[in-house]
């Protein structure tokens, strides 16, 4: 496995840093990954290293205001701006890896992004996409006071932010992740009230129009019914109305973070199957 690490300046001149896993030989495909809320793309390490042994390379980047990239944590200042910083990942892949199937593989707030992209732009070069845990619709969402605040926040002070709150034990039933994402100081919680706004509009683009869809390529959706986080119900939901070859996958007993999971070979298995059987046997 090589491992590479790049960056680029966006239009509003925000540094973003990216890293890349390939394997020796020439990859069978490429994974442009899109992390969640709060995290960075070191944490896929282990993914990009299993994914490596199969031949399948994996590149991502820290969205804006999380990791190594600049912006203020857990701030954007409008939906599109995650969007175009997404888009500008596939050129640069694209134009590294001439020939080589790309797809995008999104989780929970990265979920988000990748449907939102995949429904408004469906790139020639873009082969799939690969949904896990997607941010639709929150178990437990804000409540009226608390998204009242959130809505008059985002008018008056947008970079107003707090504490997301997250208990690290939903993420997964290893009790090591949870510890590793506490002591992890790349990690932050900082939710702003510009992006809470603009990531629930996103959930409610995709749900509303869903079955307006029609993709273009193969998509796979995946999700824990255990998951106390996001809903698995509005992944059901979304997945039934979408028009194409979608393909849905629900894990019984497994939590947020599937490829975090106890049983996340089992995950990664499955997702390598379905990039097997739908992306590379269809090539040529």
């Amino acid at each position: 496995m090589t491992t590479f690490q790049f960056d680029w300046q966006t239009g509003d001149r925000l540094s973003l840093k990216g890293q890349g896993w390939i394997p020796e030989d020439t990859p069978k495909a490429i994974l442009c990954q899109v992390h969640g809320f709060g995290e960075h793309i070191g944490r896929y390490e282990h993914v990009a290293a299993y994914y490596t042994q199969k031949g399948i390379g994996m590149v991502g980047f820290d969205l804006r205001g999380h990791g190594q990239s600049g912006g203020l944590r857990g701030y954007v200042a409008q939906y599109d701006d995650l969007i175009a910083d997404i888009s500008q990942c596939l050129a640069l892949l694209h134009e590294k890896f001439e020939g080589v199937p790309i797809l995008l593989n999104g989780h929970s707030m990265g979920g988000n992004l990748v449907m939102n992209f995949i429904m408004r732009y469906q790139p020639e070069f873009l082969k799939g996409a690969i949904i896990t845990s997607p941010w639709l619709r929150l178990v437990r969402p804000p409540g009226m006071i608390k998204r009242f605040l959130a809505d008059l926040m985002n008018i008056i002070y947008p970079k107003y932010g707090e504490s997301a709150g997250i208990d690290t034990t939903v993420l997964s039933s290893d009790p090591q992740v949870g510890e590793m994402y506490l002591q992890d100081p790349l990690v932050h919680s900082r939710m702003s009230a510009r992006l809470l706004t603009e990531i629930t509009r996103g959930a409610d683009y995709v749900v509303k129009f869903a079955g307006k869809t029609r993709f273009a390529f193969p998509v796979l959706m995946m999700h824990g019914k255990a998951d106390q986080l996001t809903s698995h119900l509005a992944t059901e939901e979304v997945a039934s109305q979408l028009n194409g070859q979608v393909t849905l996958e629900l894990w019984e007993g497994m939590r947020h973070e599937l490829h975090n999971e106890v049983q996340k070979d089992a995950v990664l298995d499955k997702v390598y199957a379905w990039i097997s059987q739908e992306i590379l046997n269809q090539k040529g």
